[in-house]
């Protein structure tokens, strides 16, 4: 009763150990003793900045572990992991660097264990036209979850944000001028679906109302910032 996921008009979720359709029966129609870390990978929507990664699967896991990285120069290049919950099929993976090898895996969480990585899936991003920033391609835009502290500022402030998944990856934080130009752009690491950053404004800026932009797997969260000097 205390879980509204649990009913019988419910779909069973293979591997997770719960009655979730209420009929009395766990994980039924699944085969629990198999783990499957998916098929048919692709990779889609390749711009110099983003790419969607894309799988099937015969039954949800109870998570989904994926993990990328830049393969031209593989020493430096550290692996970004990202938490999904099972019924996820495709991930936009966003910033990214234009004209660059890219390699992706995958991996199941079932009740059974987690599966071995998947083979890797490589992939390279567009060039970016010259003169001008790579956009980003974005999937949705919310204003929830964020914080900025102290706003009013004077030159310094915290921003905070909590997002629903618990990912790791790297964020992009951008500040934005009525006109929405990006007159300031720093980044920060995303642990857990948690980021913490302290940003320091520029001394040119003038007293007025900012945006702060900060884009995190292909969604963009918005919040006002006042610099007051």
């Amino acid at each position: 009763d205390d879980n509204i996921n649990v009913n019988p008009g419910a779909t069973e979720i293979c591997g997770n150990g719960i009655d979730d359709n209420c009929n009395g029966q766990t994980d039924e129609g699944c085969n629990t003793g198999v783990c499957s870390y998916g098929t048919a990978f692709s990779t889609t929507n390749i711009t110099a900045s983003s790419a969607k990664l894309n799988w099937t699967a015969t039954a949800d896991p109870i998570e989904w572990y994926v993990r990328y990285k830049a393969t031209s120069n593989t020493n430096n290049s550290k692996w970004v992991e990202l938490i999904l919950t099972g019924d996820k099929r495709s991930l936009v993976i966003s910033p990214l660097a234009a004209n660059q090898n890219y390699q992706w895996q995958i991996r199941a969480k079932c009740a059974t264990g987690i599966t071995e990585n998947s083979g890797a899936i490589k992939f390279t991003t567009t060039s970016s036209a010259p003169g001008r920033q790579a956009s980003v391609r974005l999937g949705s835009i919310e204003t929830s979850g964020i914080q900025l502290y102290p706003n009013p500022t004077k030159g310094q402030f915290t921003l905070k944000l909590q997002l629903a998944e618990r990912i790791n990856c790297t964020a992009t934080i951008q500040l934005l001028d009525i006109s929405g130009k990006a007159i300031l752009t720093d980044y920060a690491s995303v642990s857990n679906g948690y980021l913490q950053k302290t940003i320091n404004t520029k001394p040119t800026m003038a007293n007025s109302i900012y945006m702060v932009r900060t884009l995190v797997n292909g969604k963009a969260y918005l919040t006002k910032l006042m610099f007051e000097k």
